[in-house]
Order: C-alpha cells, then structure tokens, then sequence
C-alpha cells in the first residue's frame, strides 16, 4: 500500500510526462513509472472515495438530525404561540387589561389593523405601484455567444472542474 500522497502520485506522472516529451525516458522505464504509479493513484483515489462516501453518509445522518432538531423546535414554537393565544382570549373575556408581578407584566394589547387585499384590479391606480424589472436573459446571450455574436458587457467564464462518481 502506498503512503505517498496524491499530490507526489500525481506530480511524479507530470513529471513522466515531460520527460517522455522530451524524449529523455526509454519504453521500459515509462512502463515501469506508469505501471507503478498508476497502481498507487488507483489506491488513493479509490482510498479517497472510500472516505468521501463516509463522509457523505454522516451528512445524511446530520440532515435528518437537523431536520428532526427544526421540527421539534417549530412544535415548540407552536405551543408557546397557542398558549399566547389562549392567554389572551382568556384575558379578554374576563375583561382583566393586565396582571403584573415581580418578575413579569402581561398586557393584553389590541391587535393592528391589518390591509387586506380582496381584488387587486378593483383598486383605483392612484394606489397602485408599478414595478418593472429588468434582467438579462442568460440563455439567449449564451445561445448568441455561441453563435459567435458578440455581446457588449458580458463574458464566458468556465467554472471550476468536478469529479463524477457514479
């Protein structure tokens, strides 16, 4: 098993690489390079996948935490919302404005007024903002770049490359 890393694995093909360019390395011994350090490149790639599938299976396992974590916390958010709310149905109907205490003041408070909507087209323009957008459409200056067209104020960038395990 190789305890190199994959960046020596990986410079030492480069290096091969230039050397055979260069004419400066025989058959036998690009053979003998390759044979190797392809072997070990295969074991700390594959060592690497390993990892990355562990890895990945720990993210599944802290997704479904942090999903059980948020519902409990909206469950518990929901209770302390209802128990407000019987609260102060409690305090209106009894007609009692506030209770205080040491530590606390509950105030029951009126709610504000609220606009409701009901139809939008109904509403005179003197009340009605208009809002205009304006974004450029990716795909069309991507199709006309690749067209060869020249876009004034954009440009093409590559991202970076990404491995696919399948």
């Amino acid at each position: 098993m190789s305890t190199q890393p994959l960046y020596e694995i990986v410079g030492k093909l480069a290096s091969l690489h230039n050397l055979v360019e260069a004419g400066e390395a025989t058959a036998e011994d690009i053979a003998d390079t390759l044979e190797a350090l392809e072997g070990e490149l295969e074991i700390k790639v594959g060592n690497i996948w390993r990892l990355m599938r562990a890895i990945d299976g720990d993210v599944d396992v802290l997704d479904a935490e942090i999903k059980r974590l948020t519902d409990r916390k909206k469950a518990r958010k929901n209770v302390i919302e209802s128990l407000r709310s019987y609260v102060a149905a409690q305090m209106e109907t009894a007609g009692v404005k506030n209770f205080k205490d040491p530590l606390y003041t509950i105030s029951l408070t009126k709610g504000r007024e609220a606009l409701i909507v009901d139809n939008t087209d109904l509403i005179p323009d003197e009340f009605v903002e208009v809002e205009t957008i304006v974004r450029p459409n990716k795909s069309a200056i991507m199709d006309a770049i690749k067209a060869e067209k020249v876009v004034p104020g954009v440009h093409v960038e590559r991202g970076a490359s990404f491995i696919t395990i399948r």
